[in-house]
């Protein structure tokens, strides 16, 4: 049996992976490449943005093994055969590092360094009172693996944390909404949103001109979740109404950023280059090997995709 290590922007990862996998999996062959194996023998690939038509030129294939969160790197998942499962990592260390990403923007506004941090390009001394934390609710659109840790690291320096979630499901101790038409109300109660969705032709732009009219004047935005979940234009809009006071993006529509897009020049938003939770290739790795091991014992992967869901 064997396995192909393969997809685009994922080679700084290979060295590591073929190390863990020669170590921890003896019994397949690890391939980073077509060219030296017969496209036949694949059983499992492990990709991020796979190159066009790989899944094609592999007749074989069992399952494939995403290096991240969501699945959206795979294109229109009702292409690829149903027989073939998806399985997607579940945290591998992601999940910490952005709830730490998501506290520390957090007190940036709280304390209304956002506010100081426009008034510096415009050489303009106005101190700030900052806001008191009880006067301060978080909304967190998203409940997984992920989602519940942001969740629980706010609450624990003692923020209001409020849910938004697709599926009816109560979680002890926070006030949730739940599926879309609840969502303007729920935007409505917030004044920080925190968006950490996975990406779904559903929930697809759920951040647009609708989403930010009905947002309280001044609300901060806090985007680690996908970039396709923001109308672009419809942010700088609101930024420019007031309705959005800063946003903080570390996702975008497309990546890199192109330099002539108009965020660079927007003093109103932060950007870092989709850095906020990189992929800890050890720990993903590991996590994959145990997926492994559950197929071949016909036990059910951790993280395998509901394409009705399409997470």
């Amino acid at each position: 049996m064997s396995i192909l290590f393969k997809g685009n922007g994922i080679s700084e990862f290979e060295p590591y992976a073929k190390k863990i996998f020669n170590e921890k999996c003896k019994r397949l062959n690890f391939y980073t490449t077509l060219s030296s194996v017969n496209s036949k023998e694949i059983k499992y690939l492990i990709t991020w943005n796979p190159e066009k038509n790989i899944i094609k030129k592999l007749p074989n294939l069992e399952a494939i093994f995403t290096l991240g969160a969501g699945i959206d790197s795979l294109g229109d998942i009702k292409k690829i055969p149903k027989k073939i499962k998806i399985i997607r990592l579940l945290d591998a260390g992601m999940a910490e590092p952005i709830a730490n990403y998501v506290l520390a923007f957090t007190i940036f506004f709280m304390n209304k360094i956002h506010l100081s941090f426009i008034d510096r390009y415009q050489k303009k001394w106005s101190p700030f009172i900052p806001f008191d934390i009880n006067t301060i609710n978080i909304g967190v659109m998203g409940f997984g693996k992920i989602g519940e840790k942001v969740v629980r690291k706010l609450q624990k320096n003692k923020f209001n944390v409020i849910v938004w979630r697709k599926k009816r499901k109560k979680i002890s101790g926070i006030e949730t909404f739940f599926g879309k038409n609840s969502f303007q109300s729920f935007l409505k109660k917030i004044n920080v949103i925190v968006n950490v969705l996975p990406l779904t032709e559903e929930n697809k732009f759920i951040l647009n001109k609708d989403s930010f009219n009905n947002c309280n004047d001044g609300t901060f935005l806090i985007n680690v979740a996908r970039g396709e979940h923001v109308i672009d234009k419809d942010l700088i809009n609101a930024i420019n109404s007031k309705k959005i006071s800063m946003a903080v993006l570390d996702v975008f529509n497309q990546e890199p950023l192109p330099k002539s897009h108009p965020f660079w020049k927007n003093e109103r938003i932060i950007i870092t280059p989709h850095s906020a939770a990189p992929t800890n290739i050890e720990l993903a790795s590991k996590q994959i090997i145990k997926n492994l091991n559950n197929i071949e014992k016909n036990i059910s992967p951790l993280g395998l995709v509901n394409r009705a869901d399409g997470y």
